[in-house]
């Protein structure tokens, strides 16, 4: 059994999987929590389905923060301190347990802190040689490389005025 608040109230939770609901003591709510809802148990052993009033609860688990969900009210002479944890509750928990870590970043440093405390080699980068010179011009000489011949008019476009290539321009635009 684990410990958590039960409506501010700390109290043993007991994981109950072949309950679909919660189950709660009526020592342990106030009346502005029942919602006004109902809900049939059937309890092991007994062949008569029991109406009990349902009420929000809210958990508040250590690792994880706090889960609101409902729970049925049992009598109070029932009281014996535990909160039976039903399926869908623990599916609630679930969910907010593999979704609190998803926004979670490791810095480098963290990693390497991680990874020294662990004892694992760490493989530094390798490190390149300094250079005096461009890397990228050895001793070779350059060769420059062929340009193709350019077809037609070429020079028109650098003696079109300005007038004549805003016409252009604009027969371009209707078109």
């Amino acid at each position: 059994m684990s410990k958590a608040l039960v409506n501010q109230t700390e109290m043993s939770i007991l994981r109950d999987t072949g309950a679909s609901i919660d189950l709660v003591s009526s020592n342990h709510i106030n009346s502005e929590d029942l919602t006004g809802e109902t809900a049939l148990i059937k309890q092991p052993l007994d062949k008569n389905l029991t109406c009990l009033p349902l009420a929000k609860i809210e958990l508040q688990i250590p690792e994880l923060g706090k889960i609101v969900t409902k729970a049925a009210v049992l009598d109070a002479h029932l009281d014996n301190d535990i909160y039976l944890l039903g399926n869908r509750s623990a599916q609630l928990i679930e969910e907010q347990r593999k979704t609190s870590n998803l926004n979670v970043v490791v810095t480098r440093g963290q990693k390497l802190k991680k990874e020294t405390e662990s004892g694992a080699v760490i493989k530094l980068p390798p490190q390149r040689p300094l250079q005096d010179e461009n890397p990228i011009i050895g001793g070779e000489e350059l060769v420059p490389l062929p340009l193709p011949q350019a077809e037609g008019d070429t020079l028109s476009l650098l003696t079109a005025s300005s007038e004549t290539f805003a016409s252009e321009q604009k027969i371009i635009a209707l078109v």
